[in-house]
């Protein structure tokens, strides 16, 4: 049984102890290590890094394999990983300079938002909601219900509730 067991082992092994399956077994591990580790950050920079990186090391080890499907997956994955890196990137570099500078009307924001427009009168969020979306004022009036005030326009709002103990609105905005 034992002498079975150490013959399945080394049976198993020999393909490693050529230079292309050692190489093989290098750039597999070397790949999932960096896709293990991008379970662990928590931050988007990091994470599509090692996902790129991920990716590289599966692509090399893939084509060295001769296995067509995980080749096409991972030409696929490696220019999507890096675009998305690089809009990350973008962003970050968008929202530091925004936070050092002294803008602080949020239009920086506006590519990356959704556009709504509203009617007249249409009530935006209620005291008491969940914060689900920051807003930009891009044009029009938003009135505050609950103290009677205006929001002007080129302003973020709805901003405060994120920072909330419960992540509710505080007021009313139509």
């Amino acid at each position: 049984m034992y002498d079975q067991a150490i013959g399945v082992l080394q049976d198993l092994a020999r393909p490693l102890m050529t230079g292309r399956g050692a190489l093989l077994a290098i750039l597999s591990a070397i790949g999932l290590g960096f896709a293990l580790a991008g379970s662990f950050v928590r931050t988007m920079v990091p994470l599509r890094a090692l996902t790129l990186a991920s990716s590289v090391f599966l692509l090399a080890s893939a084509a060295l394999a001769f296995n067509l499907g995980a080749v096409l997956l991972f030409l696929l994955l490696v220019p999507l990983n890096a675009w998305r890196l690089v809009e990350i990137v973008r962003l970050t570099r968008r929202v530091s300079a925004a936070a050092a500078g002294d803008d602080l009307s949020g239009l920086w924001l506006k590519p990356y938002m959704k556009r709504r427009v509203l009617p007249a009168g249409t009530i935006v969020f209620r005291r008491g909601d969940l914060a689900d979306a920051l807003f930009l004022l891009v044009n029009g009036k938003l009135q505050w219900e609950e103290i009677g005030t205006h929001q002007a326009a080129g302003q973020l709002f709805g901003e405060i509730s994120f920072f909330s103990p419960d992540g509710r609105r505080t007021l009313t905005g139509r």
